[in-house]
């Protein structure tokens, strides 16, 4: 019995972890979001000169 707490704190350790690393990812998936639409803009403004240049 006297064995259980320190296994508590060990969960709440890794519970710690685990939250900082969701974060971290959140975090990597905001940015990568961001990218990937500043990319999308700039595809899409390239596209529109493209047109331009055609006509």
């Amino acid at each position: 019995m006297t064995k259980h707490p320190p296994g508590l704190k060990t969960n709440a350790k890794s519970l710690n972890s685990s939250f900082s690393i969701s974060e971290v990812a959140s975090q990597c998936i905001t940015t990568s979001l961001a990218l990937s639409e500043m990319s999308i803009c700039i595809l899409y403004y390239s596209s529109l000169e493209a047109q331009y240049r055609i006509i």
